[in-house]
């Protein structure tokens, strides 16, 4: 896969917007959060998938406030990421996202709420 590391540009001067990482595969997906999360205060980080997401967190691990994450990837899915981060910095912010009509909701996540 081609590597996606995009920082959308800050909109206004001023202090910087606190960074997202978001990995997901679907272009489609990304392409709307590079658009959504500057207008919500946010800048993106996005990676096409778990393992580049796991990159860019070493990389910026020092901009990165919270991390969003598509549950079904190919290779490293999201579960398998959180636990790459987890392992990196125990109490980032995480949440997941997916379009998997199979998903069964918040308790898929309970084994990785973040720790004390």
């Amino acid at each position: 896969m081609t590597p996606q590391k995009v920082l959308a540009a800050d909109p206004a001067p001023g202090p910087p917007l606190p960074t997202v990482l978001v990995a997901d595969d679907e272009e489609a997906v990304r392409s709307l959060l590079r658009v959504a999360l500057p207008r919500l205060g946010y800048r993106p980080l996005l990676a096409a998938d778990g393992d580049e997401a796991l990159r860019l967190y070493r990389e910026h691990a020092a901009d990165v406030r919270a991390a969003l994450l598509d549950v079904r990837m190919l290779g490293r899915d999201g579960p398998a990421t959180l636990a790459g981060l987890r392992a990196l910095s125990p109490h980032l912010p995480c949440a997941f996202m997916t379009g998997y009509a199979g998903a069964t909701g918040p308790r898929t996540c309970s084994p990785w709420a973040p720790t004390a």
